[in-house]
C-alpha cells in the first residue's frame, strides 16, 4: 500500500511539471529561433517585432494564426512548436510592441 501511494504521487508531480507553460524567457529564447528571421526584419510582410500596433489580435487570435499558418507562414511556422510554445513566443512578441 505504501509503494502504491509513493508511486502516485509520483505520478501526479510528474504530470504537474509536464503540463507547466513556457515562460517569458522561454518565449524569447523560441522567437529567436523560430521567428526572429522574419520578424526582425519584416520579411515577406511579417509583423515586425517592436513596432506598436504592428501585430493585430489578442494572444489567442494570433497563436491560433500560427498554429494554422498565415500568408506564406506555414503552420506551425514550419517548426514542430507545441501550442504553449507558439503562445509563448506569441506572447514575447506582443510585449515588445508596447
Amino acid at each position: 500500500m505504501k509503494h502504491a501511494v509513493i508511486v502516485s504521487t509520483t505520478l501526479a508531480v510528474l504530470l504537474l511539471g509536464a503540463g507547466q507553460v513556457a515562460s517569458a524567457a522561454d518565449g524569447k529564447a523560441i522567437y529567436d529561433k523560430s521567428c526572429g528571421l522574419c520578424h526582425n526584419t519584416g520579411m515577406a510582410k511579417a509583423a515586425k517585432l517592436g513596432v506598436k500596433d504592428a501585430l493585430k489580435g489578442d494572444s489567442d487570435s494570433l497563436t491560433a494564426s500560427v498554429i494554422k499558418g498565415k500568408g506564406i507562414m506555414k503552420p506551425r511556422a514550419g517548426t514542430k512548436l507545441s501550442d504553449e510554445e507558439i503562445k509563448a513566443a506569441v506572447e514575447y512578441m506582443l510585449a515588445q510592441g508596447k
